[in-house]
């Protein structure tokens, strides 16, 4: 499809969307906004689950949560900033010309064995930061026009990293974890919803809320008199 859509979400994962930032997907896709969820890679090296069923509970949480899916086969766990998937990405946001892109934190050197400490996710953000700056290059391709993107958000952000964005997200947590349980093989991940919901509680404290997703960009936030109040 070449229509054109509202947000971009870049995962390294299938599920990396629902799990880390899905109250969100969902508040968009609930709004009327056209959504396109990217995984570059189908999740090969995960320790459970095979390609073929990755690939079906992606489709199926795209079609739970509204938004249009897009799998990409990079090698899991060996996924790196190349110029060919950067330029891929690029046209990708040239053609649909998303308003956001949401991707992984972009640095985590953390000595971690977590989840969320894998490598992959950290070079998927590198790659969205690289091809939202080509994208806005009018001749770095022939066959597309340029786009600018407004803003680019980072989801699964460190513990070492203070979010600048929460999303309360406590109106829908029920679907959230409808969401997730698309991934029928994830959820043999040990104490995995204790874990992914733990996140959201702490990150909600801050604002006194139940529970919040949290997002952090290295792109000026402008904020005008009219709308300050709401933040």
């Amino acid at each position: 499809m070449n229509s054109e859509i509202d947000v971009l979400i870049i995962n390294a994962h299938p599920d990396d969307c629902e799990m880390a930032m899905g109250g969100t997907l969902l508040k968009f896709t609930k709004a009327g906004f056209k959504v396109l969820n990217l995984s570059l890679t189908a999740g090969q090296s995960g320790t459970f689950g095979n390609v073929e069923i990755r690939k079906e509970e992606f489709t199926a949480a795209g079609k739970y949560s509204g938004a249009e899916t897009e799998m990409w086969e990079y090698p899991d766990t060996r996924l790196e900033k190349s110029l060919e998937i950067v330029e891929r990405v690029a046209k990708i946001i040239r053609v649909r010309k998303p308003k956001i892109v949401f991707a992984p934190y972009l640095r985590n050197d953390r000595a971690s064995f977590h989840g969320m400490a894998n490598k992959d996710h950290s070079v998927a953000g590198q790659i969205a930061s690289e091809a939202c700056k080509l994208a806005r290059f009018k001749n770095a391709f022939s066959d597309s026009s340029s786009h600018t993107v407004s803003k680019l958000f980072f989801y699964m952000i460190p513990s070492t990293v203070f979010p600048q964005l929460l999303v309360d997200i406590s109106d829908t947590v029920s679907e959230y974890k409808e969401l997730v349980s698309c991934y029928k093989t994830q959820l043999q991940i040990p104490n995995i919803f204790e874990i992914l919901l733990a996140s959201k509680i702490q990150h909600a404290s801050e604002a006194k809320i139940s529970y919040a997703e949290a997002f952090v960009t290295e792109m000026p936030l402008i904020i005008t008199p009219e709308n300050i109040f709401n933040l």
